[in-house]
């Protein structure tokens, strides 16, 4: 489960990086070149599509930050955490629920995202 925990945490690292080019490289150790990410509001595949997407939500919450909510849950390949968005460690704003497959080399293959919480008027 440590490796899993390491994974979610560079996810999470990934969601919060401002800088583009330090966002590209954890990218690319946290996602296969070809993986896939979908929720209710959007869609990437590959690595330029997912640094693309994390910079709109990066530019569509600023001052914000993305952190895990609850614990890890795992079996085989598939992993489900929760996360919520909150202005600096206040209360959330908007919160979901991930379920990724992980590949054999330990990255993400695919993640899809259910909200939990949402912001008025983003659906």
């Amino acid at each position: 489960m440590s490796d899993v925990n390491a994974l979610i945490g560079r996810f999470f690292a990934v969601c919060n990086e401002a800088d583009p080019k330090r966002r590209q490289e954890l990218i690319g150790e946290t996602f296969r070149a070809d993986a896939t990410f979908v929720d209710p509001l959007f869609q990437a595949s590959g690595e330029a599509e997912l640094d693309s997407l994390l910079a709109q939500i990066l530019t569509m919450f600023p001052g914000h930050v993305t952190r895990q909510k609850g614990e890890t849950d795992a079996h085989h390949n598939v992993v489900r955490f929760s996360w919520e968005i909150v202005p600096d460690g206040d209360v959330a704003i908007a919160a979901g629920t991930d379920f990724g497959v992980i590949a054999p080399d330990g990255r993400f293959q695919s993640i899809t995202s259910f909200f939990d919480l949402v912001p008025a008027g983003m659906i």
